[in-house]
């Protein structure tokens, strides 16, 4: 499996990834909430995070998705980004269903 710029979310059981959706922000707080107007991910989906402008030490590991607030923004759940040097301000993202 390659991903390549931004969120792929990750189910074994089907084939391949949806559309890409673009994200502008991932929060540096306790939460870390990714933004993204327009997605389409709900609580429990999968996602794998690259390619993104900021918060490196995340790059390329996989989350579950959280307190969807629909087209608007999510949680990367279990994800403390408070400490981490820099939010990040974009990434792709592809959904698995």
């Amino acid at each position: 499996f390659v991903a390549t710029n931004g969120f792929t979310p990750i189910d074994t059981s089907i084939g391949t990834p949806g559309p890409a959706q673009l994200g502008t922000a991932i929060s540096q707080a306790g939460a870390a909430v990714v933004t993204m107007a327009g997605h389409t991910f709900r609580n429990g989906d999968i996602v794998r995070i690259t390619n993104s402008t900021g918060m490196f030490k995340i790059d390329g590991m996989d989350f579950t998705v959280g307190n969807v607030v629909p087209g608007v923004s999510f949680d990367l759940i279990n994800m403390d980004t408070a400490a981490f040097a820099a939010p990040a301000t974009a990434m792709l993202e592809s959904p698995w269903r």
